[in-house]
Order: C-alpha cells, then sequence, then structure tokens
C-alpha cells in the first residue's frame, strides 16, 4: 500500500505547486490571433507591480490585476493594433514586449510600446520601426486597477494587423488606396531624433506594400506620386526579414519622388520587401498613391559608360547611380572632386549619373540645358514647394580629348575652354549654361556631363543640349527576365530616327556575340 500512496501523495503535491488558471503569468498567458477578431479574456487575480518594465508613473498604484496574453504571427506581420476594453473605467497598463528568442525574459528594452489609459480603454500599437516577425512569440501584459481583485472581471481585446498592398515589379503603374485616417496601425512618420527620418507631423495616414523580385537586382525603382499636391510623404524600406533597414527612409515634402534601396543592397530573388510610405494627408477623404515599379540597371554611372544625349534630350535620374570607389581605378568619381579644377562643387559625390554628347559645330555655341527637376533627400527635404531642406542637383560640364574614342581615363577629361562656370549647384527646379563658340573644341568633340544629387539626392531630371550631333535611337527602357526555358528581352524607345532594326544576340562569355533575331524599327 505504501508503494502506492507515495506517488499519489508526490502527484498531489505537484498538482498543488503547479496549479494556475490561464492568463495569470508569462508562463501561461491567455494566446490571442492577430486576425482582426474581437475576444472576451477572464482578467487573473494575481496581483503585480504596474512599474515593472514600462510605466505609467506614479499615478497608478503600485500593485493591482496582472493579466499576460501572448501571440505567435505565423507571417510577418508589418504593424498591427490591439484595442483593449475592461469592463470598468479604470486605470489601465498595457505593454507589448519582444523577449526575442527567450522566454518570459523581460526588461524595459524589450519593451516595444506602452498603453496609458486612464479610463480602462485604448489602443496600443506597434512602432513603426519594429516588424512582428513570424515565428517569434510576443507577449501583452494588462495591468488593470481594478477595487476587487477576487470579483470576476473581462477584458475584451481586438487585434488587427495591418493590411498589406502588393507591388509587381514589372515597369506597370498602379493606383493604390492609401489608408484611411486612423484606422491602420502606426499612422505616425518614423521616429525623429535619429538619422534619415524626416519628422512630419504625427496621426496621418500610413500604408504598407511589399514586393518580390523574381531575379536577384541591385536596383528597383518606384517612382510614386501622392494625389494630394506638396504633401509630405515618407518612404521606408523593411529588409526580408522584416527589420527596418537603416537610412533607407526617403523624404518627399512635395509627395513625388524616385524611391529605391540605399546602395550598396542586393534584392534577392523571390524575397519579399516591404515599404511604409506614410502620407500627411489630414482628411476623410478617399485617396491614392499611383507606383510605378521596375527593375533598373543605372546605365550610366560611370564616365566610361555615359549614356549620350542630342538636341533632343532625355527624360533621366540619378538614382543607383553610385560611380566606383577611391581603392581602385578608374578612381571615379573622386578623380572629379580631388582635382584643382574644381570640376564638380562637393568634397563627396554620392549619386553620379554621366552623360555625353558629341560637338555638331565648334562655330556657334554649346548649351545644356536641365529641366523639371525633382530632388528627394535620404532623411532630408526636397525641390518641390513644400520642401524644408535642401535637396538639390550638382552638374559638371568636361570634354575629352580630341582622339579620345571614349572615356576610359577620367584624368584624361578636363573643364572646356571659357566655360562660364567651375560648377553648378542649384535647388532649381531648371536651369543652363552656354559655352561660347571656341576652334579649341573640334566638331566631333565628346562633351560630358556629371550630375550628382548633393546631399545624398535622388534626382530625375529632362537633360539636353544645343548643338548636339544626333543620336538614331534612344532607349527609355530596357530589362531583361528570365523564363523558365528561355530570356524575355524587352525595350521601350523614345526617339527613333532612320532606324532600320534591332540586330538581337546572345553570348555565353560576355566577348563572343550570335545573331539570333530581328526587330524592326519605328
Amino acid at each position: 500500500m505504501r508503494n502506492l500512496i507515495l506517488p499519489l501523495v508526490v502527484f498531489l503535491l505537484c498538482s498543488s505547486v503547479r496549479g494556475f488558471s490561464q492568463g495569470s503569468s508569462c508562463a501561461a498567458p491567455h494566446i490571442i490571433a492577430v486576425d482582426g477578431s474581437c475576444n472576451n479574456y477572464p482578467m487573473s487575480t494575481v496581483t503585480g507591480s504596474q512599474s515593472t518594465g514600462a510605466s505609467c508613473g506614479a499615478t497608478y498604484p503600485a500593485t493591482k490585476r496582472i493579466t499576460w496574453f501572448s501571440f505567435t504571427p505565423a507571417s510577418n506581420i508589418m504593424a498591427a493594433s490591439f484595442l483593449i476594453q475592461l469592463d470598468s473605467a479604470t486605470q489601465m497598463q498595457a505593454t507589448i514586449y519582444d523577449p526575442g528568442n527567450t522566454l518570459c525574459s523581460f526588461s524595459v528594452n524589450t519593451a516595444l510600446a506602452t498603453l496609458c489609459a486612464a479610463g480602462g480603454s485604448g489602443t496600443l500599437m506597434t512602432p513603426a520601426s519594429t516588424v512582428l516577425v513570424s515565428g517569434r512569440t510576443y507577449y501583452i501584459r494588462v495591468y488593470a486597477n481594478t477595487i476587487s481583485t477576487t470579483s470576476p472581471h473581462i477584458i475584451n481585446i481586438c487585434a488587427t494587423p495591418v493590411t498589406k498592398q502588393t507591388i509587381p515589379v514589372n515597369g506597370s503603374c498602379n493606383n493604390y488606396p492609401i489608408a484611411p485616417l486612423g484606422t491602420g496601425a502606426n499612422f505616425s512618420p518614423l521616429p525623429t531624433g535619429t538619422t534619415n527620418r524626416c519628422g512630419y507631423a504625427n496621426n496621418r495616414r500610413v500604408t504598407w506594400f511589399q514586393f518580390t523580385p523574381s531575379i536577384t537586382i541591385t536596383c528597383a525603382t518606384f517612382n510614386i506620386q501622392a494625389d494630394v499636391p506638396n504633401v509630405n510623404t515618407e518612404i521606408a524600406f523593411y529588409n526580408s526579414s522584416g527589420a527596418y533597414q537603416s537610412g533607407s527612409t526617403l523624404c518627399l515634402p512635395d509627395g513625388n519622388g524616385i524611391w529605391a534601396p540605399a546602395l550598396p543592397f542586393t534584392l534577392t530573388a523571390n524575397q519579399t520587401y516591404y515599404l511604409r510610405i506614410y502620407t500627411d494627408i489630414n482628411d476623410n477623404a478617399a485617396h491614392n498613391l499611383n507606383i510605378c515599379a521596375s527593375t533598373y540597371v543605372q546605365p550610366n554611372d560611370l564616365c566610361s559608360t555615359a549614356t549620350q544625349i542630342d538636341n533632343n534630350g532625355i527624360q533621366a535620374n540619378n538614382v543607383c547611380a553610385t560611380g566606383s570607389g577611391a581603392s581602385s581605378p578608374p578612381y571615379e568619381p573622386s578623380w572629379i572632386t580631388m582635382n584643382s579644377q574644381s570640376l564638380l562643387c562637393a568634397p563627396v559625390l554620392q549619386n553620379t549619373a554621366w552623360y555625353y554628347f558629341v560637338v555638331n559645330n565648334n562655330t556657334i555655341s554649346t548649351t545644356v540645358s536641365v529641366s523639371s527637376v525633382n530632388c528627394d533627400n535620404y532623411g532630408g527635404g526636397g525641390t518641390g514647394s513644400g520642401g524644408s531642406g535642401a535637396a538639390g542637383i550638382q552638374l559638371g560640364l568636361l570634354q575629352g580629348p580630341s582622339n579620345m574614342a571614349s572615356c576610359v581615363n577620367t584624368n584624361a577629361l578636363f573643364r572646356p575652354p571659357n566655360t562660364p562656370i567651375t560648377c553648378f549647384q542649384t535647388t532649381a527646379t531648371s536651369f543652363g549654361f552656354t559655352v561660347p563658340p571656341n576652334a579649341s573644341i573640334p566638331n566631333g568633340t565628346k562633351m560630358y556631363i556629371a550630375v550628382d544629387g548633393y546631399s545624398g539626392a535622388n534626382c530625375s531630371y529632362i537633360i539636353s543640349t544645343g548643338n548636339a550631333i544626333p543620336i538614331p535611337v534612344k532607349l527609355k527602357y530596357f530589362t531583361v527576365w528570365k523564363q523558365a526555358q528561355s530570356n524575355q528581352v524587352r525595350w521601350i524607345t523614345s526617339w527613333e530616327t532612320g532606324n532600320k532594326n534591332f540586330e538581337i544576340e546572345r553570348s555565353y562569355d560576355g566577348t563572343n556575340f550570335t545573331y539570333i533575331g530581328r526587330v524592326d524599327g519605328a
């Protein structure tokens, strides 16, 4: 009998020690689903201190009822709101914790956000810079200043994830509805006081997007246009693991600009990335963002790969144009800034795109015109009328020697004779300059234009010249998509004159090419 009774006694003792009611501790929380549903949960009778971790202050009594909740997202949740309502109008503190890979390990540092609601009702929102990661368990701790710790009470929680819209990165342009004012989570810009954050007004609109490139690329451009003119707009980027990418926030004070990942950054094929777009629209009307997303290979970020322009001009930008570093040849664009001629203004060039044109007649003036300039900083202002910072453009005109077939050595470049500028830097939306006729600029001379967005600005613009030899074809867009059994090549021309056809070739080594087809010119 003793051998039978002893295990029973041990079982009863263990049962007594480990007895609990759900929600009474971090180890035994109420499990909630962040799916938009609202549910009632019994409030724990366990007492605890509201000062643990994040606190609402000394006006809240130190020891009252504490109830615990937890949730584990099945996929990344970009933001979430938790509408929490007690069954009595009493003081409430709610804190959401991220213990990382540990369980029930909390401190002030693991508190993502805290709600202080004197009337027993309010919305706890996850912070803008934190994504709720798939498979990780998060905890919510609710303190309630109820008079009785023994009477049954109820907590109602509505847990709502933010809705993500999908952007196809295929060159198409689409309108996307902007989240209504105050109804989505995180309707505030990213926190101020940190590098590369815009600091716009709080409590407006935030809309979340996701995109998945089908090929690995170093640059994708998102041309973004709000339907309200000159509205403060902030774009922030989150990588495939759901972490905010430092230095990725682009500030568009006019609601119009081109966002791209701050380089160096590689977008991996079939990985999903996220954009958080804040718009400072303070009304209850329906609004849209127009977004054109494309994979993009900057063709002109080195002098040696400069894009040809002529009198008809081209619509271009300096997005993803980096040039090469100073640690290896061709020391571009560092040579331009270190050269005693001061061919460009900035001591460090950040986004440098190169263009060239061929002089047609050296007996007349050579002109360069830039118009429709729209520059926006990463973490700063822009050239739009709503801009608050100095996002601008700088431009230098350089001449190559007459025997120079291409720009293979930047040290051979120099300022054209009688050029009226040493460098040109402005926040204007249009400008130009003229080089007088000069016999030392022979017909057929290549003239190079270096465009840089100062303060790290992304700039779009139309650039044209006068007295330039026209080119037969201008490419506006070119891309290659890998298919299951082939590659699909697409291109758009903005100008063709005297062009009979395009010949398509392929290569296995990048050096030797073979003809595979022909497409007629337009």
